[in-house]
């Protein structure tokens, strides 16, 4: 490939880049390696990769930069503008404003379907008591940060406090039941700064 389309391969890393500020977390950035066909297709994988899924938002593309398509046998200018084009034309979707724990009473019972749900999250205490009676079941704690409890599998009573981390942006609590015929109970109160 010629070396004068190294400013085109800079750009289009650079709209890779910014795509992945924009809407991901926790994600490398691509750097361009001069003069390499071979980089100038890892960054079209990379987006295909974000667009799929992970640790991003959900993504929509531009019905006016649409997606350039496979890189084929011959690397060109006109592609390179294309793909960076596609990629300047994603947006991020806003995540739907996820309820806040304190805001309803959670006072769930079920079976092996068990249970999954995602809350809003702020520095805080909540209370937990989960009745697993006596065919085991797990309860899962967690948050953006770190997991906060693991019961592993468990029977009988559990009554906690449980410390959520400054920083924490979801709250997530999840009930693995083991086996048919299992039943629980979940329910989940705040106490302070909440």
């Amino acid at each position: 490939m010629p070396c004068d389309l190294i400013a085109q391969i800079e750009a289009l890393y650079a709209a890779y880049n910014d795509l992945a500020e924009r809407c991901c977390t926790a994600l490398p950035s691509l750097e361009p390696d001069q003069c390499a066909g071979p980089s100038i297709g890892k960054s079209y994988y990379a987006v295909k990769q974000l667009i799929a899924g992970g640790s991003c938002k959900t993504m929509t593309e531009s019905p006016d930069a649409p997606d350039p398509g496979e890189i084929g046998q011959c690397i060109t200018g006109d592609w390179i503008e294309r793909c960076e084009a596609w990629i300047n034309g994603i947006t991020c979707n806003d995540e739907p404003d996820l309820p806040s724990v304190c805001d309803i009473s959670l006072d769930s019972a079920g079976g092996i379907e068990g249970y999954d749900q995602t809350f809003s999250a702020q520095e805080g205490t909540i209370h937990i008591e989960f009745e697993a009676y006596g065919i085991p079941d797990q309860l899962i704690i967690s948050t953006n940060l770190a997991t906060l409890l693991d019961t592993g599998m468990m029977s009988n009573h559990l009554s906690q406090d449980i410390t959520i981390p400054n920083g924490s942006s979801y709250l997530r609590v999840q009930v693995i039941g083991s086996s048919s015929g299992t039943a629980w109970t979940l329910s989940v109160s705040c106490l302070e700064g909440l």
